[in-house]
């Protein structure tokens, strides 16, 4: 038996929209001003972080003496949209108040490693001549030795950052890092570049400058981006940057990079999606392919240069998709299918390594390594199937060998450097390792399946409005909404002759009839006897150009039950 239930009980009255994301737990009133207008009905803050008072003062006094100002980043599109933040803030300071200072901005590339590394380092005490401050955005707060040995040497450094802390935590130093000194959920589910822009505009208000308020929008447009192709978590904090950055975006507030960005995919009706498969992935492709500086350098484009640098940036991406297409028939040849994981060599993967990792471990539900060679050792991009806890289980090797040299991460996806000579050994005792956890994976016993949709439509929802109005709801609700019909007949079938998967069905209930294609639903339509009873559940979707039911389960009506 199914049960199936939705997490509220709302009124019918209000839009269906509504109903998805009350349910989903959003508050009401931001719903409306959100659908309403595109506009939230409060700004994000940017004074509530430990620290970032201090760390404004800390800049402010730099710039006043002076100094030669370091902007340490990341190769991601956080770190790149972080430095561009900060970067330019300090820019514009310097700019209007005629000070002394320089900035500078280092991205790190792949090939380099992430975080804050010795070798920059020891370059910029070596080249040390004058006061100077390293900041360190999207990284830092577990780079404890890199940072000493600047304190060591005289210069100063300021940590801001969003990840949580490993127990290298530096000391002697500010850090404004929500998850080392923060309670506030919103604040912990920010990207570095919601770091950055707190810092960035706590330090602006310091300065009576007439911009302010045009790069207080511009800014906020690159905090949603990054909080977009981050992945962060759908906090309250992160829907007013997302949708108030989309909104600035559309009605031409962002830089001259994002604004090309829009007008050359002639989209003036940008939504989150756009930039999740658009600009986020063309823009990691340059730190995935060791050319991380093309993606800054297209973030400060003038008008003279932006068309090359995006056109080069298309290029990069362009490049990245092929290598990877290429790299995944590779090791799909390298495949040891009766093992219960996946660990494998490839050649010149850096950088797309995680992609393969994802890829295949989302096909084959195995939890996959894939290494690549670096001088005497092998870095990896590790990802689990979903029931493995992945890190745990390279934790447990960690402890019990030498074969591990760094390792970091969550349950599902990690980086980890092993040694070259080991690899044999390793891949042997993580093989053992998930044996004796999926041999002991517990067997599902309970004759009720439980199944949560977000709400009961008809079939009279599957229409125009309510399609497009999902559209922009991507990253609003994190995933894909999914909705139950209830006591439908199915009183027409039709099979693709290409492909009998996909299937024509014409359904009807109380509210109407409806006629649409669906794919991957119809050898198990088969397998269940083709009931004409069932409830169906799937998601709203457009095909073509046409409201349509994207088809995710069929159950029987006999074998379903609702709350």
């Amino acid at each position: 038996m199914i049960n199936i239930k939705t997490l509220n009980k709302l009124d019918r009255d209000d839009e269906l929209i509504k109903r998805v994301l009350i349910n989903r737990g959003y508050d009401k009133d931001i719903i409306d001003a959100l659908l309403d207008t595109g506009y939230s009905n409060e700004l994000p803050a940017y004074d509530n972080l430990t620290n970032v008072n201090i760390g404004a003062d800390i800049i402010e006094s730099h710039i006043a003496n002076g100094s030669t100002i370091y902007i340490f980043g990341d190769y991601d599109s956080d770190g790149v949209n972080s430095s561009y933040i900060l970067g330019d803030a300090i820019n514009n300071i310097i700019y209007y108040t005629d000070s002394a200072a320089t900035i500078n901005i280092k991205l790190p590339e792949r090939s380099e490693g992430y975080g804050l590394n010795y070798k920059w380092c020891k370059s910029i005490v070596d080249n040390k001549d004058n006061d100077t401050l390293v900041i360190t955005v999207d990284n830092g707060i577990a780079q404890d030795k890199e940072v000493a040995y600047l304190l060591e040497n005289g210069i100063d450094v300021l940590i801001t950052d969003h990840h949580q802390p490993n127990g290298h935590t530096p000391k002697n130093v500010f850090i404004i890092d929500a998850f080392h000194n923060n309670d506030d959920i919103d604040n912990k589910g920010l990207c570095g570049a919601g770091v950055a822009f707190k810092v960035a505009m706590t330090l602006l208000d310091r300065y009576d400058l007439d911009v302010r308020n045009d790069l207080y929008y511009k800014y906020l447009i690159h905090v949603a981006i990054a909080t977009i192709t981050d992945s962060m978590p759908m906090t309250m904090e992160n829907i007013k940057y997302v949708y108030n950055g989309i909104q600035l975006l559309k009605d031409g507030y962002g830089s001259i990079a994002v604004d090309y960005f829009r007008t050359f995919n002639n989209n003036t009706d940008l939504v989150p999606k756009d930039i999740a498969f658009g600009l986020g992935p063309q823009i990691n492709s340059c730190g995935r392919m060791n050319n991380t500086c093309l993606a800054l350098d297209y973030l400060f484009a003038d008008e003279d240069d932006v068309e090359d640098l995006y056109n080069a940036i298309v290029n990069t991406n362009d490049e990245r998709k092929a290598k990877t297409k290429k790299a995944i028939e590779i090791a799909e040849e390298m495949i040891e299918y009766k093992q219960p994981g996946i660990a494998i060599q490839l050649a010149e993967v850096e950088g797309i390594a995680g992609i393969i990792a994802s890829h295949i471990s989302d096909k084959y539900n195995k939890c996959t390594i894939v290494f690549s060679q670096a001088d005497d050792v092998l870095i990896g991009s590790a990802r689990s199937e979903g029931f493995v806890n992945l890190l745990s289980v390279l934790k447990q090797i960690e402890a019990e060998t030498d074969y591990i040299v760094k390792l970091g991460g969550h349950a599902n996806a990690c980086g980890i450097t092993i040694k070259q000579e080991a690899f044999s050994n390793f891949k042997e005792l993580f093989y053992i390792k998930l044996n004796n956890i999926l041999s002991n994976k517990p067997i599902e016993t309970n004759s009720v399946i439980n199944v949560t949709v977000d709400d009961f439509i008809t079939v009279v929802d599957i229409n125009k409005n309510n399609c497009e109005a999902i559209r922009p709801l991507y990253f609003f609700t994190e995933t894909t909404p999914v909705f139950a019909i209830k006591d439908i007949t199915i009183i027409g079938v039709k099979y693709s002759a290409n492909n009998p998967n996909n299937v024509r069905f014409t359904i009807q209930d109380k509210s109407g009839t409806f006629d649409f294609w669906t794919w991957g639903i119809g050898e198990q339509y088969k397998a269940l006897g083709e009931p004409r009873l069932v409830t169906i559940i799937g998601e709203l979707d457009n095909k073509f150009g046409k409201p349509s039911f994207n088809v995710l389960n069929i159950i029987p009506k006999g074998e379903v039950s609702y709350e």
